[in-house]
């Protein structure tokens, strides 16, 4: 059995066309946008080497390639600047959110967090 958290190609295979592939579908439609999607992969053991051969033909549109070997610690420098940024962007517009919050009225610590902030709010 497999641990908790952890994603085998099955899984992994079943996440691409059951919500990756879909979802990048309405989106790109809803764009007007070519549907037209490369799903670039590291080689960790739960992407299936031939994950493009066995995708359905609704989700030809979608290009699997992967990285050369090794190349993933090559690239954690890379993410870990994104990461950063991420974190700047994401705690400047939480801060704006709560002085509008505490503008307005008088809103306690637990007030914003229970009634001005939703998983919305964090993923937007």
């Amino acid at each position: 059995m497999q641990p908790q958290g952890l994603c085998d190609q099955e899984s992994f295979s079943d996440w691409v066309t059951e919500v990756f592939g879909l979802t990048v579908r309405v989106y790109l439609r809803e764009k007007n946008l070519p549907l037209k999607v490369l799903l670039v992969m590291d080689n960790a053991p739960a992407h299936p080497p031939n994950l493009m051969e066995e995708l359905p033909d609704e989700f030809s549109f979608i290009k699997v390639r992967f990285l050369p070997p090794n190349m993933t610690p090559r690239l954690q420098h890379m993410e870990q600047q994104v990461i950063a940024n991420f974190r700047k962007l994401y705690t400047k517009a939480l801060s704006r959110k709560r002085f509008e919050a505490n503008s307005s009225s008088d809103v306690t610590q637990k007030d914003f967090w229970k009634s001005y902030f939703n998983i919305a709010d964090a993923v937007s």
